[in-house]
């Protein structure tokens, strides 16, 4: 069903090695800078991963259109058609993975998209739910998580579907000498349109 897309995970496989000191360095300032401890980052982080793999993608030849900002379940649309959503977390140890946010105790909550994984000290990893055994999803309240014992068993036994990449830890500095992505929006519109001037 989704042989496309694990193509599309081989051959960014095959080529990663001569982006992978700028992704590395990339995603290293990125969290640096905006430290996921502070909520409001979260989502500042994902969406520039997102942006990050996206651009990886088309340098390596295969064509990829970022659309986090437009569709539900999919981050970014391959030649295909089809959809592929990326998640990453950047805590020192990772127990699960939410796959799906929900508007409360909805059961219709699938996995259904092809994902690439970015996980501090692993590295980046793809799956989908035809790869993975269904005793790792938990429904939860408001979510559908991944736990990443199973992803971590797949990958060990399917090398292919996994790069071994030098992925940073969030800081352990406070939170508090982070940048807070809100306060940097409105000093820009502050600093470009001159308000707050007199």
């Amino acid at each position: 069903m989704f042989e496309y897309e694990r193509g599309v995970f081989s051959r960014l496989k095959a080529g990663f090695t001569a982006y992978e000191e700028d992704l590395r360095k990339g995603l290293r300032i990125l969290i640096e800078n905006y430290n996921t401890t502070i909520y409001e980052n979260r989502f500042v982080v994902g969406g520039a991963v997102e942006y990050f793999i996206g651009i990886l993608l088309n340098h390596l030849k295969i064509p990829a259109e970022i659309i986090g900002d437009e569709s539900v379940s999919s981050d970014i649309r391959l030649a295909n058609g089809k959809g592929i959503s990326v998640k990453s977390s950047f805590t020192k140890k990772t127990n699960e993975i939410r796959l799906i946010n929900t508007m409360g105790e909805s059961e219709d909550a699938k996995w259904a998209t092809p994902t690439i994984f970015v996980i501090a000290n692993q590295g980046i990893g793809y799956a989908d739910h035809d790869l993975i055994d269904k005793e790792y999803l938990e429904r939860q309240k408001d979510c559908l998580t991944l736990k990443t014992k199973g992803l971590y068993d797949f990958w060990n036994d399917n090398e292919k579907f996994f790069i071994k990449t030098e992925i940073p830890e969030k800081p352990t500095k406070p939170a508090t000498k982070s940048k807070k992505a809100s306060e940097e929006v409105a000093k820009n519109i502050i600093k470009e349109n001159g308000l707050f001037a007199k």
